[in-house]
Order: structure tokens, then C-alpha cells, then sequence
């Protein structure tokens, strides 16, 4: 038995329009659908990631919860990041910010 892939990521969003447009526009992912689900979350919004994986936005109705701040130096439990393999780390750092991306760790070795 082998795990071939990973299929998709699935994100609780607090914003989805906003995130929709970062991933979107900013990120330049392809937009594959959008479903509505009355039974669970609101929306979710899918993306093609490099053709080889699904990115999945949603939200909870409006009800997601933002992680407490913690100030132990220790990252709160769930999402912590996603990593993309890119040609160059200085032109997309480059891009986030000139596309209004606050960068909290710049390009590092």
C-alpha cells in the first residue's frame, strides 16, 4: 500500500473572496470551480496547483476561527504554511510585494 500523491490542501479561510484573489490573481493558480454546499460550509472554491494537486478554500458560514495569538516562540497548532517549488524564490518574493504582500520572512538560504 503506497500514497501515491497528495490530491489537495484544504484551507479554512476567514475571507474567501479575498483568498480567492491572492491564490488567483496574486499566485496565478487556476481557478477549477466553485461548489456551494448548504449542508457544510458555505463555499469551497477549487484551484489546479501545477497540475499535479487541488487547492480547496472554504469557510463555515462566516464562522471560522483565527488562531490565538501565541508568545511562547512555539507555532499554534494547525496551518502553519504551504511550500511551492519555483524557479526563483528573489523574483516571486518580489512579486508578492509588489502585488501588496506583506512578506513576515524574506528569502532566506
Amino acid at each position: 500500500m503506497v500514497i501515491k500523491r497528495i490530491e489537495h490542501v484544504s484551507i479554512n479561510v476567514a475571507d474567501i473572496e479575498k483568498a480567492t484573489k491572492f491564490y488567483r490573481d496574486i499566485l496565478g493558480f487556476n481557478y477549477i470551480e466553485t461548489v456551494h454546499d448548504s449542508d457544510g460550509p458555505k463555499e469551497l472554491v477549487y484551484f489546479d496547483i501545477a497540475g499535479t494537486a487541488r487547492l480547496e478554500l472554504f469557510n463555515f458560514h462566516g464562522k471560522a476561527l483565527k488562531p490565538a495569538p501565541v508568545d511562547n516562540g512555539i507555532e499554534p497548532l494547525g496551518y502553519v504554511h504551504l511550500a511551492f517549488e519555483v524557479d526563483s524564490v528573489d523574483e516571486w518574493a518580489e512579486h508578492l510585494k509588489t502585488s501588496g504582500v506583506t512578506l513576515v520572512y524574506g528569502p532566506i538560504n
